[in-house]
């Protein structure tokens, strides 16, 4: 039976060959392509893949189908052997794949005659896919099994195939027949505006032609006029999930026009992502093309009511719980969500609020925070042993972040397990940036953008009327300005409620010469604050003591390739989450009662200190001493010099007579 599949399928490529190239492009077989599958449209590209692989299969030789992320190399591999009646399984490849997991998985697929795509193969070790190419064991092989890899060209982390290797795939490209006439396609350039009008048509829309051209006309127009921000994304993705969304809308309130809903699901679900000063122009854009068109958000106002009732503990403003209510609308449609801003722009905050709001609509939401830079690797990932096999789990219970942001939501493991993602699990990625993301993993996310701006503006609407009812109400006294120096070079003294110098607090000099420190009005003024916060940080009951932690050069660390420092990660992991892993039995560790002072020296050392972890310390600047520093420090060593001199004479000459007899 493979085999007649097999037989027909090759007769069925060689028919495709010779018709008109038109009839590829604008009559597919049917909206989804030949396996029907939802997550894929056919353009030029996909029958080429399709072709590819169906003679790669009649050369005995494996399908490699290449392109940039987004492009459909994975979906219509999947889909060509569903059209076909044949299972395949989806590997993501890893760095942790030796050549007995990969020998194991060639295997099993040859001897169920089942196919398997490994998708991102060049992700796997130079070495390794250098053994992969010799002849292993023989075994009893079904002759309609067959492979396919698939590869990003150029990314980080990725190498090159072996000659050998290479020999083995048939690489999918343009045929040189069809190149005038079809430029640039084969996984390469997808048709976007003929892909975005079959899924609006899919999704229902009359108009789908026009509207198509106004999607492909805004994203080309923001690819080229908003500024290049690492989290971006303007590809095949992108589109899908915004087309998705505006089937949603149209089916949710159907006497609206189309030009109507495709507008609010383009302005709704991509302005989250979109950075403050590109805002303007992107409803520039929105507004250009949407002429006329003014349609409000559509708003779930008990569900924002819930997120107010959760806020309230920390600042119920308006752009806040926006941002909450964008969240829960990203994560209705994906799957994975990276929230992307710096430091203290709210990220953690929201994602506690809206955990906040489902548990108190009784959803019950399970919580598991992991920062990855926190553990060794092979605490996070998992590790096989390389001599029995066995494999220990690991927190992450997955090789790869991108695993589990592929679309059949199965993680996929070096120990050849596969673990299939429940519906209602979400990925939440909080990060300061993606610098060191590739493409690929980023088109796999939507992407929630904060801004500093959004702080400013809630101090400014909560925190200014409140001050200006303050003075009305003249609840505020008039303040004596300082009449010379700054005003950090005084302290408010609170018995006589008058600004004083911090030369009045210096303690009197009564130390051994060999003491390290003489207080100057500057070390006085730093060892007051320092007993503030230490004495404002109580402990944790039971305990009545606590520990501090005093980190020296903390800037020492060696930065990584990505610009982190893991030490660095392990004191934030315990300031955001007050605890730690036990990396030997994977629980969490709850450490309470712990309070950290640091210093450093800015001219020695990384000169990197990561923002997220310095945003949870007072900082404070200690110069070099200046003149009256200097002669604070040096004049009291001399007066103890003096003293201690003083007192050594006394003891050895108690008379003052013979002290005077012995200098003449």
């Amino acid at each position: 039976m493979q085999e007649t599949i097999r037989r027909e399928f090759v007769e069925a490529m060689v028919t495709y060959e010779e018709m008109p190239r038109e009839q590829w492009l604008f009559k597919p077989p049917r909206p989804g392509g030949p396996g029907g599958d939802p997550d894929l449209v056919y353009d030029g590209g996909e029958p080429r893949v399709c072709e590819a692989g169906g003679r790669s299969l009649h050369l005995i030789v494996s399908g490699a189908p290449a392109g940039p992320a987004g492009t459909g190399k994975t979906e219509t591999t999947k889909d060509l052997g569903k059209a076909l009646g044949v299972m395949l399984y989806v590997f993501n490849c890893s760095e942790q794949m030796d050549y007995k997991s990969i020998g194991n998985i060639y295997k099993g697929l040859a001897q169920t005659g089942a196919w398997g795509c490994f998708d991102e193969f060049n992700r796997i070790s130079v070495e390794v896919l250098s053994v992969v190419a010799v002849q292993g064991s023989e075994i009893k092989l079904l002759p309609c099994v067959g492979l396919f890899i698939t590869m990003n060209p150029g990314y980080a982390g990725r190498t090159e195939l072996p000659e050998n290797l290479k020999a083995l795939f048939r690489i999918c490209q343009n045929p040189p027949k069809f190149a005038a006439q079809v430029p640039n396609r084969a996984m390469v350039v997808p048709d976007y505006e003929l892909i975005a009008e079959i899924m609006l048509v899919a999704e229902g829309f009359i108009d789908a032609r026009i509207l198509a051209r106004k999607f492909l006309t805004l994203y080309t127009l923001c690819k080229d006029l908003l500024s290049k921000q690492d989290h971006y994304d303007w590809g095949l993705r992108a589109i899908k999930s915004v087309l998705v969304v505006a089937g949603s809308l149209k089916r949710g309130d159907r006497e609206r026009p189309e030009d109507q809903v495709l507008m609010r699901a383009l302005r709704d679900f991509n302005t989250p992502k979109i950075v403050t000063d590109d805002v303007p122009i992107f409803m520039g854009l929105i507004g250009d093309l949407f002429r006329a068109l003014d349609v409000p958000r559509k708003r779930d106002m008990d569900f924002e009511a819930e997120v107010k009732k959760a806020v309230i503990v920390w600042q119920p403003e308006e752009g806040f719980i926006l941002k909450v209510v964008q969240l829960e609308e990203l994560r209705n449609i994906r799957h994975s969500i990276f929230v992307i801003g710096n430091a203290g722009t709210g990220k953690s905050k929201i994602l506690r609020s809206l955990n906040k709001t489902y548990q108190n609509m009784k959803r019950k939401p399970v919580w598991q925070d992991l920062n990855p830079k926190a553990v060794i690797n092979d605490a996070l990932f998992g590790i096989i042993n390389r001599a029995t096999r066995e494999r220990k789990d690991g927190m992450s219970y997955g090789a790869r972040t991108q695993m589990p942001l592929l679309d059949n939501h199965v993680l996929t493991l070096a120990s050849n397990e596969r673990v299939p993602l429940t519906p209602s699990m979400r990925l939440m990625f909080e990060i300061g940036h993606l610098k060191a993301a590739t493409p690929a993993t980023i088109s796999r996310g939507r992407i929630p953008a904060l801004s500093t701006q959004l702080i400013l503006d809630g101090h400014r609407s909560y925190y200014i009327p409140i001050l200006l009812d303050a003075m009305r109400s003249g609840h505020f006294k008039k303040i004596t300005p300082i009449q010379e120096g700054r005003v950090f070079d005084y302290f408010l003294d609170h018995k006589t409620k008058k600004w004083l110098p911090w030369s009045e607090k210096i303690p009197k000099f009564e130390r051994p010469l060999q003491s390290v420190i003489v207080h100057t009005a500057e070390t006085t003024c730093l060892h007051y604050f320092l007993d503030l916060l230490v004495a404002n940080r109580h402990a944790v009951p039971p305990g009545t003591k606590k520990l501090i932690y005093f980190i020296d050069d903390i800037n020492m660390p060696a930065v990584d390739a990505y610009g982190t420092m893991q030490p660095h990660i392990l004191i934030r992991q315990h300031l955001d989450y007050q605890h730690w892993y036990d990396q030997q039995k994977l629980t969490l560790k709850e450490i309470h009662s712990v309070q950290y002072v640091a210093c450093m020296n800015p001219t020695a050392g990384s000169f990197t200190i990561d923002t997220r972890l310095q945003r949870h310390f007072s900082v404070f600047s200690v110069s070099f001493p200046g003149q009256d520093a200097l002669k604070t420090i040096y004049s009291n060593r001399q007066q103890v010099v003096k003293s201690q001199e003083r007192m050594v004479v006394a003891k050895l000459h108690p008379h003052p007579s013979h002290f005077k007899s012995h200098s003449g």
